[in-house]
C-alpha cells in the first residue's frame, strides 16, 4: 500500500537520490546547492512504498504582484517518479494533491515549466508564456559598439541587483519578486556552473558565459532601452571575435528592436503554463468590468463595489479554466478564445481586452 506524506528531514537522503535517478543532467554540486537551499520540511510530498520513495513534488511558495496587488501563488516542480514506477498515476495523484494543498492555502495562481504541455492540460493548466532563444552573428552586430563601464558582481554583491530586477518587473503586470537572500543563491547558481555576471549600478545587469566560440546570455535585466544597448555593447566589446551571440530573450521584444541586424534563429525552447486557483481573487486583482457575470467551469461569479461573489444570475459569458486563465493573464483575447471554442461569448464588446505582457521568469 502506497503513503502519500510530507517529506522530512530524514527522508532527503532518498529525494537526493530520485532526483538524481530522473534528472542524470543534474551535477552534485547542483543538488548540494538544492539539499542546502530548496529542501525544507513543508513543500515537499512524496508517495512512498513501504518507506521508499518513489515519486516526488515541490511546492514552490512564490509572491506575485498582479497591478500592484500582491498575491500568493504556487510553482510546481521537480515532478519525478521512479523509472521502475512509472505510468501507475503516481505523479497525477501528487499533481492533484499538491493542487489542494495550493487552494487551502489560499494561492490565486499556480505556474510550472511542463516536461509535456499535453501532460498538464489535464490538471486545467494552460500555456501563458513562451521563452525564445535567439542567434546573431557576432560579426554583424558591429552596430553594437560603445564604450561602456560595468561592474563585476559576486553571490555577495546580490543586494545591488535587487532593485533592477524588481524594477524591470514592475513594467509587466506580473511577476516573481525575488527578495536579497533568493537573488544571492540565484547568482550562486549561475557562478556554480561558469556563468560571469555584470552590472551597470543597480538598473541592469546581464548573466553570461562562453560556450565554445559562442556568448550565451542566460538573463539580461535593464532599465530602458538605453541601458540594455550598453550592456550588449559591453559583451560586444569584450567578445567580439566570437561566432555567435545566443540570447535567452525576455518577453518584451526590444532586443529585436534594438539590434538592427537579422537573426540567425530563433527557437522556443520553454513554455510555461498557469492555472487559476482563486477565480474571486484574480478577478479583484484586474480591470475585470463590474455587472458582467462570467461562468468559470460550472460556477458563476460576479464583480460589484470591487467585490466579487458567486452568482445565481444569467452568465455573459462561459469559460473553461484553461481559458480564464489565458484571457485574464492577456495570453488570448476574448475573439481568441471563442475561436477556439474555450469561451463563450454573449457581450464581447463589453470586455476589455486584457492583453499585456507578463515576466515570470522563474525556473521551479
Amino acid at each position: 500500500m502506497d503513503e502519500l506524506r510530507l517529506l522530512r528531514k530524514v527522508d532527503f537522503t532518498q529525494l537526493y537520490d530520485l532526483r538524481r535517478e530522473c534528472f542524470p543532467v543534474l551535477t552534485k554540486k547542483q543538488e548540494d546547492f538544492a539539499m542546502n537551499h530548496y529542501y525544507d520540511e513543508t513543500n515537499w510530498y512524496g508517495i512512498f512504498l513501504k518507506e521508499k520513495l518513489i515519486s516526488v513534488i515541490w511546492i514552490k511558495p512564490m509572491k506575485l504582484i498582479f497591478n500592484d496587488i500582491t498575491i500568493m501563488a504556487g510553482g510546481i516542480g521537480s515532478v519525478a517518479t521512479n523509472p521502475m514506477y512509472r505510468n501507475k498515476g503516481y505523479s497525477k495523484k501528487l499533481i492533484n494533491h499538491a493542487l489542494s494543498i495550493m487552494t487551502k492555502r489560499g494561492y490565486t495562481l499556480t505556474s510550472l515549466a511542463p516536461f509535456l504541455s499535453s501532460f498538464y492540460e489535464k490538471f486545467g493548466y494552460s500555456n501563458t508564456l513562451s521563452f525564445y532563444e535567439i542567434t546573431y552573428q557576432m560579426n554583424q552586430l558591429s552596430c553594437l559598439f560603445k564604450k561602456v563601464l560595468v561592474d563585476e558582481v559576486t553571490p555577495n554583491l546580490a543586494k545591488h541587483l535587487v532593485k533592477a530586477r524588481v524594477n524591470f518587473s514592475k513594467r509587466y503586470n506580473l511577476y516573481c519578486q525575488r527578495d536579497e537572500k533568493l537573488m544571492a543563491s540565484y547568482i550562486q547558481s549561475f557562478y556554480e556552473n561558469g556563468y560571469k555576471i555584470n552590472a551597470i549600478r543597480d538598473v541592469g545587469y546581464v548573466i553570461y558565459k562562453e560556450k565554445k566560440n559562442d556568448i550565451f546570455i542566460a538573463e539580461i535585466v535593464y532599465k530602458d532601452s538605453t541601458i540594455l544597448g550598453e550592456l550588449l555593447a559591453y559583451i560586444y566589446n569584450v567578445y567580439k571575435n566570437k561566432e555567435n551571440l545566443i540570447i535567452v530573450t525576455p518577453p518584451d521584444h526590444l532586443i529585436i528592436d534594438h539590434i538592427k541586424s537579422d537573426y540567425e534563429s530563433i527557437n522556443l525552447i520553454k513554455d510555461k503554463m498557469s492555472k487559476v486557483l482563486d477565480v474571486k481573487r484574480m478577478l479583484i486583482a484586474t480591470n475585470f468590468p463590474e455587472n458582467i457575470a462570467i461562468n468559470v467551469d460550472g460556477i458563476s461569479y460576479v464583480k460589484k463595489e470591487n467585490q466579487c461573489i458567486i452568482t445565481t444570475e444569467n452568465t455573459d459569458i462561459q469559460f473553461t479554466i484553461q481559458g480564464f486563465t489565458q484571457y485574464i493573464l492577456g495570453v488570448r483575447s476574448p475573439l481568441e478564445l471563442q475561436f477556439n471554442k474555450q469561451a463563450i461569448i454573449n457581450k464581447v464588446d463589453k470586455l476589455p481586452i486584457m492583453t499585456k505582457t507578463l515576466f515570470e521568469n522563474e525556473v521551479y
